[in-house]
This record gives structure tokens, sequence and C-alpha cells, in this order.
């Protein structure tokens, strides 16, 4: 223990991800047993790196590096702890795993390096254990050559090796995200500020707003420098739960909240999705026949997978975070002429804390959204920029929909258009549109 403190300065702790912060306060408690151990067995790590098809002279990079980690006490200590951290003391597949960046201080300009080996060690367990669960092998090479695939866009961009998207490739390496039919989809402990209730009898869906949340006046939820939107218009959310009883503010299905204050009697309404509960998540791959059939058969597919291979969780809803769910793109495109908008539809859009970023990276390739100088090439983009040009945000967005609605994909299972109407003439009467 006082030999690792000595280290805490030195491995900068204090500007690693709070993820890593936190966990580095239990690994002291057992740190002894997991540095006693090597980072990975050479054979095995041999036969893993056949497997995804590695180069030579990344073989010998991976087992040099190595060996640099094991003799220099800083590294060795933080590659251990990464290791255990990201493979050993969490669930690999919950929510943040795919937003983390590697940021670690102590390896500089060689943690993407690093980053790849400690990753790789954790693989040489992770695919075993996916074979333990008898997935099939063909759901394992897609995994193995996205990891491979990541690998050589980083070399590419920067002449060395070293792994791209390292927060994204945490679920790569522990063997839960696979492809199912177009999409790709895995578990994910549900992170969002709302809950969503399921009526016993009529099959009704509603979404409350966890309290102290603030929203404006157009019913978008607002961070906390945004919180004038308060004073003009705007409110506060509320919620409430007992033994008999829940109400709080309502999320409309179509991606915003309104100031009213909904009762839900525990004896007729399931809770559904909450915070912690086990989820799908449903990731779309660019290009695809996105189509509400698309999903449904898709959605199908990976209820069966997710049951058979993980039968252990039970997962209650597939979720998605994308600008593709974004509740304004509804505003700015009919359902006649958008299929992202039809799909949209056949979900259940919530109003979450969100900002143009996505949109930002995969709309506009990374540029900064300005009305100004941003690129108008497509209609998407034109409609965008003009959008946000008039005064408004465009935000990306989150959609839920629940197992047992699977196959009510096709009917709408949860759109109001009464409230879609309501928050359409909000936008028109803010000459938002």
């Amino acid at each position: 223990m006082n030999k690792l403190n000595k280290y805490t300065n030195e491995l900068h702790m204090e500007k690693m991800p709070e993820r890593f912060q936190e966990q580095w306060k239990s690994f002291l408690t057992q740190s002894d047993v997991v540095l006693s151990c090597p980072l990975f067995d050479s054979v095995k790590m041999e036969l893993l790196m056949d497997e995804l098809r590695f180069c030579k002279e990344l073989k010998l990079v991976i087992h040099s590096q190595s060996k640099v980690m094991e003799e220099n006490n800083a590294l060795n200590i933080i590659s251990k702890f990464l290791k255990w951290a990201l493979f050993v003391d969490c669930v690999p597949w919950e929510n943040d795993a795919y937003d983390l960046n590697l940021n670690v201080p102590i390896m500089g300009k060689f943690s993407a390096v690093m980053g790849l080996t400690v990753l790789c060690s954790g693989m040489i367990d992770t695919i075993q254990q996916a074979r333990n669960r008898k997935i099939p092998e063909k759901y394992l090479n897609e995994v193995k050559k996205w990891f491979l695939s990541s690998v050589k866009e980083h070399y590419k961009v920067n002449k060395r090796w070293g792994i791209a998207e390292f927060g994204w490739n945490i679920l790569t390496a522990s063997f839960v995200l696979f492809k199912i039919g177009k999409y790709r989809f895995n578990l994910e402990h549900y992170a969002n500020d709302c809950v969503l209730f399921h009526n016993k009898k009529t099959n009704e869906a509603i979404a409350l707003s966890l309290p102290n949340y603030e929203f404006n006046y157009l019913g978008e939820r607002v961070s906390s420098d945004e919180a004038y939107h308060v004073k003009h218009g705007g409110f506060i959310s509320r919620f409430e739960e007992t033994d008999e009883y829940v109400k709080g503010t309502y999320l409309t299905p179509v991606g915003f909240a309104v100031n009213e204050t909904i009762r839900l009697d525990k004896s007729q309404w399931k809770k559904k999705v909450y915070s912690g509960c086990v989820t799908i998540g449903f990731h779309i791959n660019t290009g695809v026949d996105y189509t509400p059939n698309s999903i449904k058969i898709d959605f199908k597919k990976a209820t069966r997978f997710y049951r058979r291979y993980f039968p252990e969780f039970k997962f209650t809803a597939f979720i998605c975070d994308s600008w593709l769910f974004s509740p304004q793109l509804q505003i700015l495109f009919d359902e006649s002429e958008s299929k992202i908008v039809r799909v949209q539809r056949e979900t259940y859009l919530i109003a979450g804390m969100s900002d143009d970023s996505s949109f930002q990276d995969f709309v506009f390739s990374g540029e900064k959204l300005d009305p100004k100088t941003s690129p108008r090439d497509t209609t998407l983009k034109r409609r965008i920029l003009d959008f946000i040009e008039k005064g408004g945000t465009i935000r990306g967005g989150t959609m839920i929909l629940l197992i047992e609605d699977v196959n009510r994909i096709g009917v709408q299972p949860y759109y109001n258009k009464n409230h879609f109407i309501a928050i359409k003439e909000l936008y028109e009467k803010n000459r938002l549109i």
C-alpha cells in the first residue's frame, strides 16, 4: 500500500478520468495480487494476435511494449491497474465505456500503444468467456475484424501502432458488441434521467423525468449554464414515488417535456426502464437500409441472441443515443420525406441532456456548426443550419423501445400526433422554423 501511494502523484491520478480515480481507491486494497501476476501470458497473447491477424511488426511492438511496462515501476502499476479496472472491476458494457478516453498522463505519447497492449491483454480472457457462452464464431470474427480495422486506422493516421477510439474499443475488446443482422448491439445499464412505465392492461407507455432537471420553454432539457431559460417560460422537473404511486414531470414520446405532473397508480403501471436496469444498446452503421422494417427484423434477432447467450440478464428495452433520434429532426422534416423520422415515430423519444456534438461528428465531419461557414451540400445540412440561424438548437436524442413492443414496430406504438402538433406550433410561434 505504501509503495503504491508513493506513485499516486507520479501517475497523476487526479488528472485521469473520474471513473479511474474512483477505481484506484479500490485497487489499492487488492493491488498485491494484481501486481504479482504478469500483464499477460506470452503464449496466449501470441495465439490471440494470430487470431487478430496482427502483422509480425505489430506483434513485436506488443511484446516489446509489455516488457517496457514491466520494467518501469510506474508503467507496470498503471498498465495492470487499467487492465483490472476495465476487465475485472467493472461491467465492460456499461453506458459510459465507449465515451471513455485513455488520457493517462504518465503514458505520454505512448498512451495509444500502451492502451492497445492493455486491451489485447484483456481480450485473452474475454474471447474465451464469449466461447464459454457458445457464441458462434461468425460473431466473434466480426468483432476481431473491427478491432484490427481500428488498429490499422490508428497506424494510417499516426504512422505508429496504437488503438483508435479507445473507449469504443473497450466494448470490442470485451466481446460484448455484436453485429446481428445489419446493426450492432450490446448490453447496457440504462443511465438516463428518466423512468419509463408500462400499463399492465393497455400496453401504454409513459416516461417521467427524475427530479430537479431544467427544461426550457420548448420542453428541451438544458444544462445548468443554460438555466436562464427557466426564467423565460421554462420549468424544473418534479418526481415522487411511494409504495402506491409515482408522479412526475411528463416526458412526451416525441422527445419534449411538458410542465405537467402525471400520477401513475402502481397497481396498474409497472416500472420497465430505470437507472441501472439492463437494456440492449442499438448502434446504426453508416449506409445500412435504415427503415422501420429493417430494425424490426434485427431487433427480433437481437432479442433471441441475448436471451440465448446471456440468459442471466433480464433486459427490458432497446435504447439508442444518436443524432438520428434528435427530437428536432421531426420538426425540420416531414415523415413522408425522411426515413429517419419514420423510424423515430416507432420509438419513445426521450427529452434528455444533449448538445450538437453528434451532429458535428457524424453529419458535419467534425466541423463546428456555423451557418456562415459550414457546408450546405445536402438538404439535411441546409435545414439544420437554417434552423440554427433562426435561433434553434439542434440536439442529439435518445430512444427507448420496450422488448414487448418490438412486434408493434410499424404501427407507431408510442407516437402521439397531438403532442407533435403542439410542439411544432410552439416552434412556429417563436419563429424557429
